[in-house]
């Protein structure tokens, strides 16, 4: 496999493809490396293609081009980054556990987050029942595929059932075969030296767990009525056993035999077989069995070799023997039990008959899953991917310039007015319907308080907009636990607290909430109301610990000093402090990790705009700077060339990783919205402008599935992106974040329409600028 265009037999479609290959490839020997050359091979032939082959190596030893080192992290992540440079079309993926690093595999999950081209996955392995660890794995290489194939209908029944994978995400294409040109079976058998034996045949590499002592158990009876029978072994020992074990499965064998007396009726093939060796020993075998013990083995490329040619087929019932050989396509007996495999044996052998209508049934039914016809399927489902992919990304959209009316935002309250009762809003819904089940809480209150408080006392606000403001502060009122000095958060729907006090951070949007209020609402009386709230409230500041409830309070706090002027610099203090002694600490341990905390997480781009506030209000250069540069490094480290592709909840918790960028959530984007707005107030650099507005684009659309999450006719918001879809719940946490967001942008283009009419009139003035 090579950067190079493949011959082009019957090209089913005259646009060029190019297909990345990410598998163990030759020279390497294994099921995988064969599986994926003969893929290749055939899709070059149904379609006119370029090939990049991305080899899963076992060591340091990697080649020109992209390549993955099994347990280097870095080879993972390097690799998808030179894909994404590269002009490839489809990546498609070989996926066996045990092929990628860590655990059960979890390092592909790595790739696929950095990687911005779709993903075919070939599923070789489906667990009905996974470990913590496979699950995790699978979940990954489900998220980040935009097809995932499967060999057999109980992997489709298993992904739909076990995994919860969409029926439209499942493609089954049976393993492909090559077929070999009709021969003369006893002159295959003379050139080999077994002319006029029947030849029982198994192949493939050899290892413990392949039941190849029960057929040689099984030889003593067969022998019996076909001393002529000689049982052909044809493969190299596995390489990891041989690394491991050297010969000592295969010797146990030939023990076994002498055991049995039947050794002179065993013949190994010591070496590993090229696709076309392996079809000329296909064509001289009277009889092919797979012994397997292992009853889960939901693919077998031997047997999809064996049953395409018309051999006839004893095998153990594991899954895709199962489907194969149902309706008389082939015989299966029981695991571990060396008489029935030998009643079978000798059944199809002593009757030609019975035998060559078996072997005329398998080649029926397999002539839709030759490579020639498994590649026109693969060829087709790799241009449909692409083609669907590239629609996505070349949409058109709404020019969101910071030139734009702000008139142009205003959002419907529709969709609030539902979600919002006589108690509070709702946290959840089920698509636009609001999810009783999971009741309330003082975060949501708190941000629903933020977005319409500003707008009450005005005739144009709607009333059901100024009857939520009061609503979600006499939920916050309710919230207060005047003996544990902390809001409770969580209300069950029949009105009853869960907690006695909420975590910081819901402590800390609070009192953003109130101070916000305090400062903001047009109705006198929330106004008052809030800012005695906010003062009986404040002393919680001083148990807040949390960095995002901390820039919370500073949020909360610098609202307020609009309005009533300075009340002492704590939290701006406290902030500014805890934020540069983390920064100094990880800089010293990571200096490329120009972050406040170990890991990101969610609300991230708060850290950084409380750090300006606070750098702000103290006085700080140092401050102000470590703060834009803490913004620039987030914004970078999401920015794909033409939208943001939010850090997702895989993320969290992992360590100076930034990777799983699926499930992103709105809150990103309405933080990073308002942090940029912040850091052009501050710096009037207008890339801070163009940052908020490419932020706010994400929920229109510009975005990495080119989806729009805001529902302008309802002011509803999808409550996130998944790898393929958009989450259709439209709970109160996303579409609140859509509102917050669309003010901000409201205010920021108001700001620069008034900076540009200045610079007008200064203009006109004849004033120097």
């Amino acid at each position: 496999m090579s950067f190079t265009p493949a011959t082009n037999l019957s090209a089913a479609s005259s646009e060029a493809l190019t297909v990345a290959y990410v598998s163990t490839l030759p020279p390497r020997q294994c099921g995988l490396a064969t599986f994926c050359t003969a893929l290749e091979d055939a899709v070059s032939r149904a379609a006119r293609s370029y090939s990049v082959p991305v080899p899963v190596l076992e060591s340091n030893l990697a080649p020109d081009g992209p390549s993955i080192v099994r347990d280097d992290v870095d080879s993972y992540i390097k690799a998808a980054q030179q894909l994404n440079q590269l002009p490839v079309d489809i990546v498609c993926i070989q996926h066996e556990f045990g092929i990628f690093g860590g655990a059960s595999g979890s390092l592909l999950g790595r790739f696929l987050s950095t990687l911005d081209k779709p993903v075919i996955s070939i599923l070789h392995t489906i667990l009905p029942d996974p470990s913590e660890d496979q699950r995790r794995a699978m979940d990954a290489v489900i998220a980040g595929s935009a097809k995932l194939v499967t060999m057999s209908q109980k992997g489709r029944r298993f992904l739909k059932e076990v995994y919860g994978v969409p029926e439209e995400k499942i493609v089954l294409i049976e393993h492909g075969f090559y077929r070999r040109t009709a021969t003369d079976p006893e002159a295959q058998k003379k050139q080999v030296g077994l002319g006029g034996k029947k030849v029982l045949l198994t192949f493939g590499l050899v290892s413990a767990g392949k039941g190849i002592e029960t057929a040689i158990s099984a030889l003593p009876d067969i022998v019996k009525l076909h001393p002529d029978l000689v049982y052909v072994i044809a493969g190299a020992t596995h390489p990891a056993v041989l690394r491991d074990e050297g010969e000592r499965y295969r010797d146990s064998l030939v023990q076994l035999a002498e055991e049995l007396g039947v050794v002179e009726h065993l013949h190994f093939v010591n070496r590993f077989m090229e696709d076309g060796e392996l079809l000329d020993w296909l064509s001289l075998a009277d009889v092919y069995v797979t012994p397997y013990p292992n009853l889960r083995q939901i693919t077998s490329g031997t047997l999809s070799f064996a049953f395409g040619n018309g051999v006839p087929v004893v095998s153990t019932p594991y899954w895709h023997a199962e489907e194969l050989l149902a309706d008389g396509r082939g015989c299966l007996v029981p695991p571990h039990d060396p008489e029935a495999m030998a009643s079978a044996i000798t059944g199809l052998l002593s009757d030609d008959e019975k035998r060559l209508a078996m072997a005329d049934r398998a080649r029926a039914y397999a002539d839709a899953f030759t490579w020639e016809a498994t590649g026109h399927r693969y060829a087709e489902l790799m241009q449909k991917v692409s083609s669907d992919w590239r629609s996505r990304r070349k949409l058109h959209f709404v020019d969101f310039s910071r030139n734009a009316p702000a008139a142009s935002i205003e959002l419907p309250f529709a969709h609030l007015s539902r979600l919002n009762d006589g108690v509070g809003i709702a946290q959840h819904a089920v698509h636009k319907i609001p999810d009783r089940r999971h009741g309330y809480c003082t975060d949501d209150c708190a941000r629903m308080l933020m977005v319409v408080a500003p707008a009450t006392g005005r005739s144009e606000t709607p009333p059901a907009a100024a009857r939520s403001a009061y609503t979600c502060a006499a939920f916050l009122e309710h919230a207060w636990n005047e003996e544990e000095v902390r809001f409770r958060n969580f209300m069950s729907y029949d009105r009853n607290w869960l907690d006695q006090g909420g975590s910081d951070d819901s402590n800390g949007r609070a009192l953003w909430a109130l101070g916000l209020t305090s400062a903001r609402a047009g109705d006198e009386g929330l106004r008052a109301w809030a800012e005695n709230a906010y003062l009986r409230a404040r002393p919680l500041r001083e148990n807040l610990q949390s960095p995002r409830s901390l820039a919370f309070a500073v949020l909360a706090e610098h609202e307020r000093r609009r309005v009533y002027g300075p009340d002492g610099d704590d939290p701006f203090l406290r902030l500014g402090k805890h934020l540069m002694h983390q920064r100094g600490e990880i800089a010293a341990r990571q200096p490329d990790w120009v972050w406040f905390e170990t890991a990101l997480s969610y609300d991230n781009a708060r850290l950084p705009q409380g750090l300006l506030l606070a750098a702000e209000v103290m006085k700080r250069e140092d401050w102000m700077e470590e703060g834009l540069k803490t913004l620039r490094w987030l914004c970078e480290l999401q920015w794909k060339g033409d939208f943001f592709n939010f850090i997702g909840t895989r993320n969290f918790g992992q360590d100076y990783t930034a990777f799983h960028k699926i499930d992103e959530q709105p809150i990103e984007a309405a933080a990073l919205v308002d942090a940029a707005v912040a850091a052009y107030r501050f710096s009037r650099d207008e890339s801070w402008a163009d940052i908020a507005e490419q932020a706010y684009a994400w929920f229109l659309g510009q975005n990495r599935l080119r989806l729009p999450l805001a529902d302008m006719s309802d002011g509803s918001c999808l409550d996130g992106l998944h790898a393929e879809r958009g989450n259709q719940n439209c709970g109160a946490e996303s579409t609140l974040a859509l509102h917050q967001a669309s003010l901000s942008i409201r205010d920021l283009r108001r700001l620069t329409l008034n900076e540009q009419s200045d610079h007008l009139e200064q203009v006109a003035g004849g004033q120097t600028i």
